[in-house]
């Protein structure tokens, strides 16, 4: 199963917790089967750390227009759906912001220094 089975399941939970009328929740590599979720096996991927392999395997599947990446180790406020919504037609990619719980920026902080 996935490494990290307790920070998917809390993820899991706070996408559940937004008010969307309609979505999926599509996790590919390597975890155990829920009935909330869609499956995409892919271990040898996983195992390799081939992220955007995986990322485009659940792409693929997607049913819908508006797709979210994230990884295990995030967990959406409870607002960040209706944050999100007023923006979401007019872009064709949107990045939020990410925080720490102490609520520092995360490490994702785009820079110029490339």
């Amino acid at each position: 199963a996935g490494k990290r089975p307790e920070k998917l399941s809390r993820l899991i939970k706070s996408i559940h917790d937004q008010n969307i009328t309609a979505y999926e929740i599509i996790v590919a590599g390597v975890t155990q089967p829920r009935t909330d979720v869609v499956y995409v096996p892919m271990p040898e991927e996983a195992q390799k750390g081939q992220i955007a392999i995986l990322r485009n395997a659940a792409a693929e599947k997607s049913q819908y227009d508006h797709v979210v990446f994230v990884d295990d180790d995030i967990v959406f406020l409870k607002e960040w759906y209706e944050g999100l919504k007023p923006y979401a037609d007019q872009y064709d990619i949107l990045s939020t912001k990410f925080i720490n719980l102490d609520g520092t920026r995360f490490w994702d902080l785009p820079s110029n220094r490339w």
